[in-house]
């Protein structure tokens, strides 16, 4: 808790462009037997404001993932590349429940 996430991308995603960085602090980390949690908030050096959250629980032989996210934006440049970054949102989303559901 308290650690910086400095993350970079390129403004056009694979035609490239300028890098644009942007940070996170984590807020919640724990782990516990049966339980792990972690959660980051943006930081002033984000495009985005928002918090998320992911908590990977063990009840008997199953596991169950529940994710919380809410983003809104900071700066003109996050209104500019809003419709791409929702499609990645939602292309990593729908990737990661076909990850956990093929196990």
């Amino acid at each position: 808790v308290g650690d910086r996430v400095l993350q970079s991308a390129p403004m056009l995603g694979k035609l490239g462009g300028p890098m644009m960085p942007a940070a996170v602090e984590i807020y919640l980390a724990e782990r516990t037997l049966e339980r792990c949690t972690l959660g980051y908030v943006t930081t002033a050096f984000h495009f985005g404001r928002g918090i998320w959250s992911a908590e990977l629980v063990r009840k008997e032989d199953r596991l169950s993932l529940c994710v919380k996210g809410i983003a809104s934006p900071q700066s003109w440049l996050f209104w500019l590349g809003l419709p791409v970054a929702r499609w990645l949102q939602l292309r990593a989303r729908r990737r990661a429940v076909e990850e956990f559901q093929a196990i």
